[in-house]
Order: structure tokens, then sequence, then C-alpha cells
């Protein structure tokens, strides 16, 4: 019976076996897809974090970008300030004015700047003559004689219909054809050397008025005293009355 297998308590043990492996096959089965849910599970917390991640570091990003351009922002109005404080209307090499006298004569304080002609060399810096600037006062005799050599003889005044205006000048303010002028105050001035140009007051005091032209590229300004006033070298205009 045993070799023939049908021994009862064989095939019991058969059956058994039998039995037992089918649970192991179902067990490993229940194993299998237990595992791959986790897989699944794992894969997609994964791709969640990752997506998280990606957006904090796009938020992280814009948010930096967004500081970086406000620091820019905030620095450019600093240098804007800082330019819009300094006095560049101003010509560099400013020779002080003097009214003492009608006509001053200065040497330059810089030669000019030589173009080099072979390309491969640089432009080298200007040399200052002297450190300090001279100024040298012409006597009468010598102011007449230089009316005589441009045709004047002093007898002609520089500009056209030019007359004698009352003039007082005082500190912060001055009176011209018994109007009174202050500083920032806006006006038409003119002379020989630039004829009418727009201009603003810039600085009063008890010998000279400065004007500069109102407009920020134009570097032009006319210096004034009191006698220049009243022989009709320089002559004020009122905005007003001329627009």
């Amino acid at each position: 019976m045993i070799d023939e297998g049908t021994h009862p308590e064989l095939i019991e043990q058969f059956e058994l076996f039998e039995k037992r492996r089918k649970r192991q096959v179902e067990l490993e089965d229940i194993e299998d897809e237990f595992e791959e849910a986790e897989i699944k599970r794992i894969s997609s917390e994964m791709q969640k974090k990752e997506k998280e991640a990606s957006a904090e570091a796009e938020e992280r990003v814009a948010g930096i970008v967004q500081q970086l351009l406000n620091e820019l922002d905030r620095e450019m109005k600093k240098v804007d300030s800082y330019i819009s404080g300094l006095d560049i209307a101003r010509p560099y090499n400013e020779m002080p004015c003097d009214s003492s006298k009608k006509i001053l004569r200065a040497p330059i304080s810089y030669l000019p700047i030589k173009k080099p002609t072979d390309t491969g060399k640089t432009i080298q810096p200007p040399i200052p003559l002297s450190s300090k600037i001279n100024t040298f006062l012409l006597k009468d005799a010598e102011i007449a004689d230089d009316l005589k050599s441009i045709g004047t003889d002093g007898k002609s005044s520089p500009m056209k219909g030019s007359s004698h205006i009352d003039v007082t000048l005082s500190k912060l303010k001055f009176s011209y054809g018994g109007r009174w002028y202050k500083p920032s105050e806006e006006v038409l001035v003119e002379n020989r050397e630039y004829g009418k140009i727009p201009a603003k007051i810039d600085t009063i005091n008890d010998e000279v008025v400065i004007f500069k032209s109102c407009f920020s590229w134009d570097v032009r300004q006319i210096c004034a005293s009191s006698a220049d006033f009243a022989e009709g070298r320089v002559i004020i205009h009122n905005k007003k009355r001329n627009a």
C-alpha cells in the first residue's frame, strides 16, 4: 500500500503537505502585494515631498530675488540722492570772482590733454602748472588800452540799450531796478559773453551775485558785481514779463 501510495496515513500527510504549500504560496502572494503597495506608498510620499521641496525652493528663490531687488533699489536711491546733493554744475577749476576791478586776467590752471597719435598710447593726466592760482588785476590805464584795442574806446556800452540802474547788494537778497530778488529765484540774465539765458540766483553776498543756468546740463554761470549791474554789463529780465 505504501508503494502504491494508497496508505491512509501517507495520503493524509500528502494532503497536509499540500495544504501547507498552498498556504505558503498565499502568504507569499500576500507579502508580494504588501511589498508592492508599500513601494507605491513610499514612491507617492517621495513625489509629494519632492513637489513640496521644489515649491519651497522656488518660494525661497523668489524671496531672495525680491530682497536683492529691493536692496538694489535702495542703493540706487542713495546714489541718486548723493548725486543730487553734489554741486556738479560748478566748473571743476572755478576762478574766484573778484569785483574790485572790471577786467580780470588769469592763466589757465591746467594744460589741455594732448590727443595721442598712436592708438597704443594712453591719454596722460593733465599736468598742473601751479598749485596756486594767480589772479592779475589790470590797472585803469591797461583797461583803457584794452577798450581801445577792441574799438570801444570806453564810449559805448557793452549791450545795446543799457542804462544806469540802482542796485543794492546785501546778505541773501539784492535790489535791482527797484525790485528785490532772493536766492533760488529764476530770472533771465543777459551779458555780452552768453547773451540772454534762463538762470537761477545761486549766491548773494555784499559784493557779488552769482547766477547759474536753470538746466542741469548747462554749466554756464555769471558772476556780477553792483558795478556790473549799474553800468549795464549784466542785465536782469523778469521771466514773467518776458514769457
